[in-house]
């Protein structure tokens, strides 16, 4: 399973990023998060599958570091809150995983 951890700072930018993923059939909903600089508010009720956590004043990669943590994926990814992934985006993930392995 593919956890997908996403950075936020821009608010109006999120909820394309989020559909766009949710779209996706391989990523588990319940474990697709949105570490954030701002309060999710309405957002957590339009997407109450998406975990919101709130981390003001950490820098990217201590956001990063915090959905790592809260991740139960074999695998997690990173999107970025102004990115609209592709239809394939989880399948080149695997193949990029499954090509590691001897």
């Amino acid at each position: 399973m593919i956890s997908v951890v996403i950075v936020s700072s821009r608010k109006n930018m999120i909820k394309e990023c989020v559909n766009s993923l949710i779209a996706l059939p391989e990523i588990d909903k319940k474990d697709l998060m949105v570490v954030t600089d701002y309060e999710a508010g309405n957002l957590s009720k339009e997407f109450p599958s998406v975990k919101f956590i709130n981390s003001f004043k950490k820098s990217i990669p201590a956001k990063r570091n915090i959905g790592v943590n809260l991740a139960s994926g074999s695998i997690v990814a990173f999107a970025d809150d102004d990115c609209v992934v592709d239809q394939d985006w989880t399948d080149g993930i695997e193949d990029l995983f499954k090509a590691k392995k001897p």
